[in-house]
C-alpha cells in the first residue's frame, strides 16, 4: 500500500542561495521591487509601507508551488499503466515515459500551480485579484522564480492571466523491478522516479493504477516549500485563544476565504490559530532548540495538552501551572513560536515572523536573534519584518562572527558552535516612499561588517540634534 513513509520528498541540495525570487509592480502599496529569499530575509521600513503585504505574498507563493498535479487534473493514468504493462511483458524492468506523456503531466502541474496561486492570493489577502492592483494603476505584475518553476502573473481590472509557467519535470522514470513491497516516489531535480515492485502481479497492477491517481492528489507532500506565518498580534491571540476558538466554532468558517464568518480575524491569523489548536504533542526535529530558547528567555516550560480534540496551551513555572492569560506578554509572544518549533516545524520550512521584537526587552531581542541564527544553521528559512535596531545589531555581530574560528567565538564571546551567519545567507530590504502613494522595495547593503541601519541612524541623528539644541538652550538660560 502507498504510505507517506515510503515516499521521498523533492530532494534539495542545501545551499545558501535564493530559493525564491519575487519581482512585483503595482501590487497593493508596493509600486515596485524585488525580494530574493535567503535563509534569513529581513524586511524593514515605516509602518504601512507594504512589509506585511510582501510577507503575505511570499507566504502565498511558497504554499502554492507544487510539483505534482491536483487530483482532478487530466493525467492519462490508463495510458501510463498500459505502457508499463507492455514494457514488463517485453522483459523491460524500467520505463521512461514518452516526451508527449511528460508534456501532458507538465501541463497538469502548470494548471495546478496557477490555480493554487490564484486561490492562495485571494484567500490570504481576502480580496478579489483585481483589488490587489495599486490604486491608480492599470495593472499589477508578479514574477516568481524558484528552482522548480518560473511563473509570470499579470493582473488587470478586468482580467488576470499567466504569461508563462515553466515545466517542472524533464522526465519520468518508472522502475518495474521485483522486490520490496510498496510504491516509492522521488523527485530529484526535474526527474520524477517511481519504483513499483511486482509488476507481474495482478493485484499490484490495480494498486499501481490507484497509486498514480493518488500521486496526482499529493500536492501537499510534493510541495517543495512550506511557509508558516506568525502574525504581529500573536501574543493577544494566544491569551484569548479559547474565546476566539469558541467564537469561530459558533459562527463557522467562510469556506471560500478560510476565515471565521463575521470575524475581525484575517485568514493568515485564522490559519495560525488553527495550527496551534490542532497541534499534536509529538516531539519534532527542532524541539531541543525550542527547549533551549524557552529556558533562556521564558525560564519555564510552554506546552500543549490535547483535550477534546483541541490543544490547550499551558505554562509551567516554579511548580505552578498557568494558562496563557495569566502570563506576561513576552511569554505569550514567544509561546507560539516555541510550540511550533517543538511540534510542527520541519526542515526546509519558512518561518515568517512579523515584528518578532514585540513585547521583548533588548536582551530578549538579542536572544531571539541568536536562536533565529541557530535555526538557520539547522536548515530552516526565516523571514522577519522588524523595526528593532537591537535585532539588526546582534545579527550584524553574527555576520562578523563567521570571520573568526569556532574556538575564538566560544572563548572570547561565549558563542555556541551555531552562533554565526554567512554573508550569502542574508538578504535585507527597505520599503521606501516613491514620492507618490506607493513604496519601493530597495535592497539594503549586507556586508561582512553587518547590516546597514541607515534609516535608524537618521532617526538617531535627528534625536541627537534635538538633544543638543535643548542642552544649549538650557545652559544659556
Amino acid at each position: 500500500m502507498l504510505t507517506s513513509s515510503e515516499l521521498s520528498a523533492p530532494e534539495e541540495k542545501e545551499t545558501s542561495g535564493n530559493v525564491l525570487d519575487v519581482k512585483i509592480t503595482n501590487f497593493g502599496p508596493i509600486s515596485k521591487g524585488r525580494i530574493s529569499l535567503r535563509p534569513l530575509t529581513i524586511l524593514m521600513g515605516p509602518n504601512n509601507s507594504g512589509k506585511s503585504y510582501a510577507a503575505i505574498l511570499v507566504h502565498s507563493v511558497m504554499n502554492a508551488i507544487s510539483c505534482v498535479p491536483d487530483a482532478d487534473s487530466n493525467i492519462p493514468v490508463d495510458r501510463i499503466v498500459k505502457e508499463c504493462e507492455n514494457a514488463y511483458k517485453n522483459g523491460k524492468r524500467s520505463l521512461s515515459l514518452s516526451p508527449d506523456m511528460v508534456a501532458k503531466i507538465n501541463d497538469a502541474i502548470r494548471e495546478t500551480t496557477e490555480r493554487r496561486l490564484e486561490r492562495r492570493l485571494e484567500r490570504n489577502f481576502e480580496l478579489d485579484l483585481d483589488d490587489l492592483i495599486q490604486l491608480g494603476a492599470k495593472e499589477a505584475t508578479i514574477e516568481i522564480k524558484t528552482k522548480f518553476t518560473h511563473t509570470d502573473m499579470r493582473l488587470t481590472k478586468t482580467d488576470h492571466h499567466f504569461v508563462a509557467t515553466d515545466d517542472v519535470l524533464s522526465s519520468v522514470e518508472i522502475n518495474l523491478e521485483e522486490g520490496r513491497d510498496g510504491i516509492e516516489y522521488q523527485l530529484i531535480g526535474g526527474k520524477l522516479f517511481i519504483r513499483h515492485p511486482r509488476m507481474g502481479d495482478r493485484t499490484y497492477k490495480t494498486t499501481f493504477r490507484i497509486s498514480l491517481h493518488t500521486l496526482s492528489g499529493m500536492g501537499d507532500f510534493f510541495r517543495p516549500y512550506r511557509s508558516i506565518y506568525f502574525p504581529a498580534e500573536r501574543s493577544g491571540l494566544v491569551k484569548r485563544y479559547k474565546i476566539l476558538f469558541q467564537s469561530i466554532a459558533e459562527r463557522g468558517l467562510n469556506t471560500e476565504r478560510g476565515r471565521a464568518k463575521n470575524s475581525d480575524l484575517s485568514t493568515v491569523t485564522t490559519d495560525f490559530l488553527f495550527g496551534l489548536l490542532g497541534m499534536e504533542k509529538a516531539e519534532g526535529k527542532y524541539a531541543s532548540i525550542a527547549g533551549s530558547w524557552e529556558r533562556e528567555s521564558v525560564r519555564g516550560n510552554i506546552r500543549i495538552e490535547p483535550r477534546g480534540g483541541v490543544s490547550e496551551i499551558r505554562y509551567l513555572y516554579g511548580g505552578k501551572d498557568m494558562p496563557p492569560g495569566a502570563v506576561s506578554s513576552s511569554i505569550s509572544e514567544l509561546a507560539p513560536i516555541i510550540l511550533y518549533l517543538k511540534h510542527s516545524v520541519q526542515q526546509g520550512n519558512l518561518l515568517i515572523i512579523e515584528e518578532p521584537e514585540t513585547s521583548l526587552d533588548p536582551n530578549n531581542q538579542r536572544i531571539l536573534a541568536k536562536f533565529l541564527v541557530r535555526l538557520i544553521r539547522r536548515g530552516l528559512r526565516v523571514m522577519i519584518t522588524t523595526h528593532s535596531p537591537f535585532i539588526l545589531e546582534q545579527l550584524s555581530n553574527f555576520l562578523q562572527a563567521d570571520a573568526i574560528t569556532p574556538g575564538e567565538r566560544s572563548k572570547d564571546l561565549g558563542y555556541g558552535k551555531d552562533d554565526y551567519v554567512k554573508l550569502d545567507e542574508v538578504s535585507a530590504y527597505s520599503f521606501e516612499p516613491t514620492g507618490g502613494t506607493g513604496y519601493e522595495i530597495r535592497p539594503v547593503e549586507v556586508v561582512r561588517e553587518g547590516i546597514s541601519q541607515e534609516n535608524f541612524v537618521k532617526v538617531q541623528d535627528q534625536m541627537y540634534e534635538e538633544s543638543y539644541t535643548l542642552e544649549k538652550k538650557i545652559a544659556r538660560d
